[in-house]
């Protein structure tokens, strides 16, 4: 069996959604099957997997399409370039009669090939990772919501990450077909071992969009003397006005922000955590999205301190690999971070817990309940 996997954009953009796209491709190729990622030129393919810190794998190969950066003269982006180039490499791969399957992610690039489905002629399925009809009036989800029912109808299976989005979809879309539930996926870190010194040190790995909750985290470091919160990514205009933040709110001299750090290299930049933070809102599609945070996090074998978003809840157990705060109450995360940082039995605990709870979610479980889905050996 072959997969392919169309993804209109260049692999490496610092997104968390990069690593779940490369990593599920190469568990599902480590699982013995033939798997084709198709992607904007980008580097190298070797390049692209050491970014991620992995090897070339006989099963995967990446096949890379000109893209062009912006709108041409005549009204034609580099969307519409690249998804006829995909569709004609797409093509030229099913000529070998090959049993193949299309997996997607993305909903412009699934309406595009599911007008040539016919031609294509082999199985859709459809990842979701967000609903664009919950946003009807936000310009950063322009897709209309009847062509987000367009795919939900024609994808010939659906699949989501967490149940909290299953169940919006269903509420969203009666008519939805049955939906797959596969969870993220995180792999346990090789040899990590915590250098700690100098205090108790939070950290917190992602975007630094509002959302993500970033001003409550220093709301509640003002509440906690004599912890550090490091905070790893985020662009660079986001870093030097939390920076600012933090000096008006007189932690700076706690508030670390180092940037965007390479996958290959985060092990290395957070050796010294104690615990790690998810202080996302409950704004917008953070109550239901999975949270890459939730499985990264457990890799390392720390405890974790979260707000009660449904998704999370899934991940992550109160008292068992994590505290759970109250929903965008700074105050609660605040007195969680101070609990652990005061009780290392309770810290020894839900280490234990971190590390129990990653057996069931590794990529290679990943990879198998997506085999499931595809109903392939």
């Amino acid at each position: 069996m072959r997969i392919i996997y169309p993804v209109n954009k260049r692999l490496i953009t610092g997104r968390a959604h990069d690593v779940l796209i490369i990593r599920t491709c190469y568990a599902l190729a480590e699982s013995g099957l033939d798997v084709v990622l198709i992607i904007g030129k980008t580097k190298p393919d070797g390049e692209i997997l050491s970014y991620y810190g992995l090897k070339p794998h006989k099963n995967l190969s990446i096949i890379q399409l000109p893209v062009v950066r912006k709108t041409g003269r005549f009204g034609i982006s580099w969307h519409f370039v690249f998804n006829r180039f995909c569709l004609k490499k797409i093509l030229e791969l099913l000529s070998d009669g090959k049993e193949s399957l299309l997996y997607l992610s993305e909903l412009k690039m699934s309406l595009f090939l599911l007008r040539h489905k016919k031609r294509i002629n082999i199985p859709f399925f459809y990842e979701i990772h967000g609903l664009y009809a919950l946003y009807p009036d936000d310009e950063n989800y322009p897709c209309a919501y009847t062509e987000e029912g367009k795919v939900f109808s024609l994808s010939d299976r659906l699949i989501t990450t967490t149940e909290s989005l299953k169940k919006i979809i269903k509420e969203t879309y009666p008519g939805a077909k049955d939906i797959s539930v596969v969870p993220l996926a995180a792999e346990k870190a090789s040899a990590f071992k915590s250098a700690r010194g100098g205090g108790f040190k939070v950290y917190y790995i992602g975007q630094l969009y509002y959302e993500q909750g970033i001003d409550l985290l220093m709301k509640a470091a003002r509440k906690v003397e004599n912890v550090q919160f490091h905070i790893i990514g985020g662009k660079k205009e986001e870093v030097l006005s939390y920076r600012e933040a933090a000096a008006r709110e007189n932690i700076e001299n706690r508030f670390f922000f180092h940037g965007f750090v390479k996958p290959s290299e985060i092990d290395e930049a957070v050796k010294e955590a104690d615990c790690f933070v998810i202080p996302s809102r409950e704004k917008g599609k953070m109550n239901y999205v999975a949270h890459t945070k939730s499985y990264e996090y457990l890799r390392y074998g720390k405890p974790v301190v979260s707000f009660r978003l449904d998704s999370v809840l899934e991940v992550l157990k109160d008292n068992y690999n994590a505290l759970l705060a109250e929903k965008d109450n700074s105050d609660s995360l605040a007195e969680c971070i101070r609990k652990l940082e005061n009780d290392e039995e309770l810290r020894n605990k839900l280490s234990a817990g971190a590390l129990k709870t990653l057996e069931e979610f590794s990529w290679s479980e990943r990879a198998e309940k997506l085999k499931k889905v595809f109903n392939v050996n």
